[in-house]
């Protein structure tokens, strides 16, 4: 397990647990391998904190890397979960989870050779219900040399991205993404744009 998408506290059957869904791998580094062995799925961990037991599940059999949830809900339960689908060498996609109702994730395939990274939920509002918002990513299109930023309405990932900028230059493939708002630095007096 390197990537958590979320992990909260619950009061179960047998008292406090802390419930952790992750995304898991069968095996890594067999035999001196440098190589990631998918494929990786998103998996439960229930630990009951009175008895020591740790139930597991799994909540899919796709393999999925980099999940996220809207980050205002770290560390509570979330409903969604948002992860990077690798459906072969060649092709990826965005998945998004209702892990409340368990439902069949809903899949947004990309254009062979293109690659997306890790999803960043990005709420409408910072009032907005969950569901609320946007899902904002890079890519690469091996297929043109080039990058662009897109964006996913969040409650309508199977639909594709509602927006697309194309970036004047590629922007190397990388794993992780995250947003930040301005901030000014010290030695600024105005923010950094």
């Amino acid at each position: 397990i390197f990537h958590i998408a979320n992990s909260f506290e619950r009061v179960g059957a047998n008292g406090l647990e802390l419930v952790v869904d992750a995304v898991r791998f069968p095996e890594l580094w067999r035999e001196g391998s440098p190589r990631f062995s998918p494929p990786s799925s998103l998996w439960r961990y229930v630990l009951e904190l009175a008895t020591g037991r740790v139930l597991e599940s799994p909540l899919d059999d796709r393999s999925i890397e980099f999940p996220r949830v809207d980050e205002r809900l770290t560390g509570s339960p979330a409903r969604w979960t948002y992860a990077v689908s690798t459906l072969d060498s060649a092709t990826s996609a965005i998945v998004r989870y209702d892990l409340l109702e368990g439902t069949e994730p809903v899949v947004h395939e990309l254009s062979p050779g293109t690659m997306i990274g890790e999803p960043v939920f990005v709420p409408d509002a910072p009032e907005s219900p969950e569901e609320d918002g946007w899902l904002v990513a890079l890519t690469y299109d091996a297929t043109r040399n080039g990058s662009d930023v897109v964006v996913y309405a969040a409650a309508d990932v199977g639909s594709g991205p509602v927006g697309v900028v194309h970036l004047p230059r590629r922007v190397p493939y990388g794993f992780h993404g995250t947003w930040i708002p301005e901030y000014p630095q010290e030695s600024e007096t105005e923010p950094i744009r």
